[in-house]
């Protein structure tokens, strides 16, 4: 054994909350199904979830629909959500092929679902991902000090250390034995007004009605005593969601991500498993090895095919040195840890996708038509997923990507992207708009190489953080210039890059988005990744990048020469590359104009402190303090 994996040595409380049946309840909660009536959800010929009802009849996951009917006359059939329709409109709405259907029920009829058509419509889960936000929002409500990491649509891991830190530091007193366990005549509850759940006696406390593989929790045990409060927890936050959604869920509680895992499966449905560590070495001997993450698949296959096992005792039993020649010294350290229920990955934040995809299988086709009609649908389902994510997580996607599968690679992926188009009016992710810039990426970049196509998915992703709410102004990257010290430098202009502003007012800095935006220069149609940068230039040794564009000209239309740029420069104004990243055409010329009134009340201003001087030896003069366009108005953050 490894000491410092061994488990006795792991103080967390981590719970693993899994929805049961996610998908089936969902659908029955929606449509005001009776728990005790089977339910299957549907997609196309298959079906995805099944509730236990159903599973009692001996319906199962992925079995065609015509051989559960059969096998279960009674069994309702929901279909998931579908895009498309007959028509080619491409903001149509989802269509709902269970709710308009008057015999929904015990024995209900499928009429609806006969009206699915594989061929033209596309199969959409939004419903299930706003079900899943809406609980998200309850754990992060209840477990405020809590690290929530969204393992799947159904299903978090919770780290609840610090919430049983506090529950038992405020809410009980416990005296340790010198020996180091817990004295249960001293174990009293002072707090249990503040929280009904907690206002029985210890022992009741340890219960939850939870299932312990190893017998009953021992107060005496500050392990047991950590997991029992933690037990506690779960059964609040799973009461929570039965309440306020009407969702049951199944939970593990452990010192690990990987026994909290095993134990939510244990015991299902609406149950949850307790698993202390004097039980790891039992459970995991018998386990099936399926049972253990990452074990149900090709790696559970070639531990069987090559050495028989087919629990994680088995595995366990396994010598060291044949692992690492089948698989290596690192995967093998990492399979023997698995086996004994050995796991120090830390619970994480995960709710925000990096990217978010809409794609469809189809028949080989090269009809520009069906495939412009495909893009519309897909961009139907991926434009109010964009909107929810911007309004959840404030950031804003940079890049739109078009995936294809066809011509003479037809089982290989290939991906083309560009920046995403800037929307118009509020700026709310528009359907049309996405779907016209993916025609044009899918027609100039990908239809050479991949008609006849068989697959298209159009992405977003590479996101930025929006600016803070009303901090959008022009006067948000601008500082108040200080007077330049006696070399010349101007102290505004070098901000904070190095550190402090030797006690000067902290200038504004740029929001994340500021730097890190990108919006076609061009326009919602360009296909431009980033705004074409003019010329470069060199301040404090560092290499600063800014768009050069005459005051007299339309933004784009950029001098080709170097020598034409060099005689301009006196008249233009300089906007920094990360202000055009994040503003569209209409707002650059606003902030051109209103650039261009700082610019010449700044020259005054300098004018004036010269005694009026206007040659060389006033405004031009003086290193940065003459500079005569608006990048001195301008900081990066550091």
């Amino acid at each position: 054994m490894r000491p410092e994996q061994a488990p006795q040595g792991d103080t967390r409380v981590i719970l693993h909350i899994d929805l049961d049946c996610f998908y089936a309840q969902v659908e029955q909660v929606r449509l005001g199904i009776p728990r005790d009536v089977p339910v299957a959800v549907q997609q196309w010929e298959g079906l995805i979830a099944v509730n236990y009802a159903a599973r009692a009849k001996g319906i199962t996951r992925h079995m065609r629909v015509g051989e559960a009917k059969i096998k279960c006359p009674d069994l309702v059939c929901v279909h998931v959500e579908t895009l498309g329709g007959g028509g080619a409109a491409s903001e149509e709405p989802p269509r709902d092929t269970a709710a308009d259907d008057n015999s929904i029920g015990a024995g209900g009829s499928t009429t609806a679902i006969d009206r699915v058509d594989r061929l033209t419509q596309k199969a959409c889960l939004e419903r299930y991902r706003r079900a899943n936000s809406e609980i998200l929002k309850i754990l992060h409500k209840l477990a405020p000090t809590s690290v929530i990491e969204k393992a799947s649509i159904d299903e978090v891991y919770i780290d609840v250390t610090a919430m049983v830190d506090s529950e038992l530091q405020g809410k009980y007193n416990y005296h340790k034995f010198e020996g180091g366990g817990v004295d249960d005549n001293k174990f009293t509850n002072h707090n249990s007004d503040n929280n009904k759940n907690l206002e029985a006696s210890p022992s009741d406390a340890f219960s939850w009605g939870s299932i312990v593989p190893s017998g009953p929790l021992n107060p005496g045990s500050e392990f047991d005593v950590r997991l029992a409060c933690g037990a506690g927890i779960a059964c609040r936050l799973r009461g929570a969601i039965l309440e306020k959604l009407g969702y049951t869920s199944s939970a593990g509680i452990a010192t690990n991500k990987l026994l909290a895992k095993i134990g939510s499966a244990l015991h299902k449905p609406n149950l949850q498993t307790v698993i202390p560590p004097r039980a790891v070495d039992d459970l995991m001997k018998d386990l099936p090895l399926k049972k253990v993450k990452n074990f149900g698949g090709k790696l559970g296959q070639k531990l069987e095919e090559q050495f028989g096992c087919t629990t994680a005792g088995a595995v366990a039993a396994v010598p060291l040195e044949s692992l690492i020649k089948l698989f290596g010294a690192e995967k093998a350290r990492w399979i023997v840890d698995a086996v004994h229920g050995w796991n120090n990955d830390p619970v994480e934040e995960k709710e925000k996708p990096r990217s978010m995809l809409a794609a469809k299988s189809f028949n080989p086709t090269s009809d520009t038509a069906s495939i412009q009609r495909w893009i519309a649908i897909l961009a139907a389902e991926l434009a109010p997923r964009m909107a929810s994510d911007e309004d959840t997580f404030r950031r804003r996607a940079r890049t739109l990507s078009v995936h294809f599968r066809g011509g003479n690679a037809p089982n290989q992926d290939r991906t083309r992207q560009a920046a995403m188009p800037k929307f118009s009016g509020n700026g709310v992710p528009c359907v049309e708009t996405i779907s016209r810039t993916a025609w044009e990426i899918f027609k100039m970049r990908c239809a050479g190489e991949g008609l006849p196509c068989v697959r298209l998915g159009i992405s977003a992703g590479d996101f930025a953080e929006l600016p803070v709410q009303g901090k959008s102004a022009i006067t948000n990257f601008l500082v108040a210039r200080e007077k330049p010290s006696s070399g010349g430098r101007d102290e505004g202009e070098k901000g904070n890059h190095d550190g402090p502003n030797n006690g000067s007012k902290r200038p504004l800095e740029p929001s994340t988005a500021a730097r890190d935006g990108a919006v076609p220069k061009g326009g919602e149609d360009c296909l431009l990744p980033y705004p074409k940068i003019a010329k470069e230039k060199k301040e404090d040794g560092q290499k600063k990048s800014c768009v050069t564009i005459p005051v007299s000209a339309a933004p784009g239309e950029e001098k080709g020469k170097e020598k034409e740029e060099e005689e301009e420069e006196e008249e233009a104004v300089v906007l920094p590359e990360e202000l055009l990243r994040i503003v569209d055409i209409a707002e650059q010329r606003r902030l051109l104009k209103e650039a261009t009134m700082l610019k010449a009340l700044e020259d005054g201003k300098n004018r004036g402190s010269n005694g009026g001087g206007g040659g060389k030896g006033g405004n031009k003069g003086g290193g940065k303090g003459g500079q005569s366009n608006i990048s001195r108005f301008f900081i990066r953050k550091s």
